[in-house]
């Protein structure tokens, strides 16, 4: 959870175009980009999934995409233990292994970012780098 001096960084930055993220380009390269929009978006009837890497936790909706290749994504409902998939540690893109993949409790928001040019966006706790929703 954030700290109310963190979220008010956060917005500041957002506000003044500043909010970065890590991105992979299609030929696999990591880039920081300008998040464009963040939107808070009602679950509704939507499964909520989390996974699991080595390096963490990824909580999606089951819809929500997750990158495989830089240039190729699955929903994340269909992920599967022992699938790689596209994540980054530090600076370096790799393929970390879901370890487990479980439906979760249903919430009524989930919140996502848009980042400017490929469109795709690194997770903090996972490295696991998804797609924008909508794509």
């Amino acid at each position: 959870m954030l700290s109310t001096t963190q979220r008010d960084k956060l917005r500041a930055a957002f506000h003044k175009d500043a909010l970065r993220v890590r991105s992979v380009s299609p030929d696999g390269q990591v880039h920081w980009k300008r998040v464009m929009d963040a939107q808070r978006a009602e679950v509704g009837s939507e499964s909520i999934w989390e996974a699991r890497t080595e390096q963490g936790p990824l909580v999606l909706t089951g819809g929500h995409r997750v990158y495989l290749t830089p240039t190729t994504k699955t929903e994340m409902e269909n992920l599967q233990e022992e699938q790689h998939v596209l994540g980054v540690t530090d600076s370096e893109v790799g393929s970390p292994t879901i370890r487990s993949v479980q439906k979760i409790e249903n919430r009524q928001f989930m919140y996502d970012l848009t980042a400017e040019d490929w469109h795709n966006f690194v997770l903090h706790r996972s490295g696991v780098v998804v797609s924008n929703s909508p794509d």
